[in-house]
């Protein structure tokens, strides 16, 4: 693998993560009002 897609998956994938938390965050928010 090449050095480039190492970092590309390594900041892809917290990020992501992130996303994710706070969209379903947000939605719970928005939901429950």
């Amino acid at each position: 693998m090449k050095k480039k897609t190492i970092i590309a998956i390594c900041t892809a994938v917290p990020v992501a993560a992130l996303a994710a938390f706070w969209y379903r965050r947000c939605h719970r928010t928005y939901s429950a009002q």
